[in-house]
């Protein structure tokens, strides 16, 4: 007798049990699980043994489950609970004063990053320096002492606003104090008991507001930063750290630095001077050694009425007469105004370079930085045209020298000329390269080169074997950098 073939005699004893039940189970789906919206019997199953009954049995299992949908809801869960999610970063979060309008931004220190989406996760964030710490400078201001008449109102008025521009500009914080922060001066009361001349009294009320605040720079408002942003004073002074209490030679009570002890020290000493009460300045008041005198300075302008009188007699000859005070007054803030920037224009003694690459299209571009670049050329208006700084006596007055503009198509590093540059959008720049109006994806992918305007602008500095990654860090540094956001100024197209 021929042997019958078994197809599951292929498998372990353990697999053919486990088919022979799955294809039963299939079977009685297949068979039994079959049925109309009425539950009608099968004419086959009449055959089956208790075939019907078999059936409803199934009919009952099936109806009795829960009917699967056609399509899964959307479910309101965390997307950490999904385990097939895309990986993704989370961007950092929103920080203090970081919008302007529709502007948004994050400050980091990979700033430097080609891309700002790297790190604020985010197309339309971008990615800025951290802002430098800026130490507070302090002058003192008594409204008690102020003239009333509208013209020198004005002129103090004006006098502070230049004030607050030149330190800020040079990387300070400009505090102005009043009588409100000496009262909480712990040596204030002491003061009061004191019957001192008004000038000495005013000294002691700016000192003991000084001493309130702490740590820091005390400068008279007539006293203004003229120098390059690396003059050595300067580079000190933005550090913030005094060890000791100084006072700087010729600036008489222009400029002091110090801590909060030292201040504090120095106001018990001048308190219990036996002949305070006819003294007019805290250095005398103070015993030798109280200051560290430093001899070796130029960076600041102090325009003390000795200075007016030796260097500005038109002014002085108005400050001295009761009757053309405010007259005196309203020529100092276009006097000192002009300092300025002629010492501005003497720093950049090559001139100005408004950045032009790919001249032959980007002449539009650039008309409002050479706008700019023109006003700062020129010579502003001052009551003495060819005086000088009181800190700078051999300075180039304006009127003797023309500050020249270029156009250059490349980006040079130099200290002493200062760079306007327009940066054009990608979109703008093509658009003039091409000469059209509508460009789709594939114009741009096809028929346009890769980064242009950065490449032009970099030759010469970067040659041109490295890509447009590599040349983006340096161009953020000249941009934002410590030393070449004070030579440049960038504007956007």
């Amino acid at each position: 007798m021929a042997t019958r073939w078994n197809p599951c005699s292929y498998l372990p004893r353990r697999l053919q049990i486990v088919v022979s039940l799955t294809a039963f189970v299939l079977a009685c789906i297949l068979f039994l699980g079959t049925s109309s919206s009425d539950h009608t019997v099968d004419p086959y199953l009449d055959r089956v043994p208790y075939g019907p009954r078999l059936q409803a049995g199934a009919h009952h299992v099936v109806d009795t489950l829960p009917q699967i949908p056609h399509e899964l809801p959307h479910l309101d869960t965390p997307q950490w609970l999904n385990p097939f999610r895309e990986p993704a970063h989370t961007p950092p979060p929103d920080q203090a004063n970081s919008s302007s309008g529709e502007a948004r931004w994050y400050t980091d220190f990979k700033w430097r990053n080609p891309f700002s989406s790297a790190v604020t996760m985010d197309e339309e964030r971008a990615l800025l320096p951290p802002p430098r710490e800026r130490p507070p400078v302090y002058t003192y201001v008594d409204s008690a002492t102020r003239r009333k008449d509208d013209v020198s109102q004005w002129a103090e008025g004006e006098l502070l606003h230049i004030w607050r521009r030149a330190w800020w500009a040079q990387g300070f914080k400009p505090v102005v104090l009043s009588r409100a922060e000496a009262m909480n001066n712990p040596h204030y009361r002491a003061v009061q008991t004191l019957e001192l001349e008004p000038e000495m009294e005013t000294e002691m009320m700016r000192w003991l507001a000084w001493g309130t605040m702490g740590t820091g720079i005390l400068s008279n408002w007539l006293a203004v930063p003229m120098a390059a942003h690396e003059d050595a004073l300067l580079t000190f002074l933005r550090r913030g750290e005094y060890p000791t209490l100084t006072r700087y030679e010729g600036l008489e009570n222009g400029l002091f630095v110090g801590g909060k002890e030292d201040i504090q020290k120095a106001i018990k000493a001048a308190i219990d001077a036996p002949a305070i009460k006819s003294m007019k300045s805290i250095i005398d008041a103070t015993p030798d050694g109280t200051f560290e005198i430093d001899s070796k300075h130029s960076g600041v302008a102090f325009y003390s009425a000795s200075a007016i009188r030796s260097l500005y007699p038109v002014i002085s000859e108005k400050l001295d007469d009761q009757d053309t005070v405010p007259q005196g007054l309203a020529m100092l803030p276009p006097l000192i105004n002009s300092h300025l920037h002629m010492t501005w224009q003497n720093i950049f003694s090559s001139g100005i370079a408004v950045l032009k690459p790919l001249p032959e299209h980007t002449t539009s571009v650039i008309e409002p930085a050479i706008d700019i670049a023109r006003n700062l050329s020129q010579c502003p208006e001052t009551p003495v045209p060819s005086s000088c700084p009181p800190n700078r006596p051999r300075c180039k007055p304006c009127v003797s020298s023309h500050m020249p503009i270029t156009t250059p198509p490349i980006f040079r590093n130099i200290s002493t000329l200062f760079t306007i540059a327009t940066v054009p959008h990608p979109y703008t720049l093509t658009s003039l390269i091409h000469n059209q109006d509508v460009m789709d994806t594939r114009f741009i992918r096809r028929e346009t080169k890769r980064d242009p305007w950065i490449l032009a602008a970099t030759k010469e500095l970067l040659g041109t074997g490295l890509s447009s990654f590599a040349r983006l860090v340096r161009l953020k540094e000249a941009i934002a950098g410590e030393t070449g956001s004070h030579r440049s100024l960038w504007l956007i197209a």
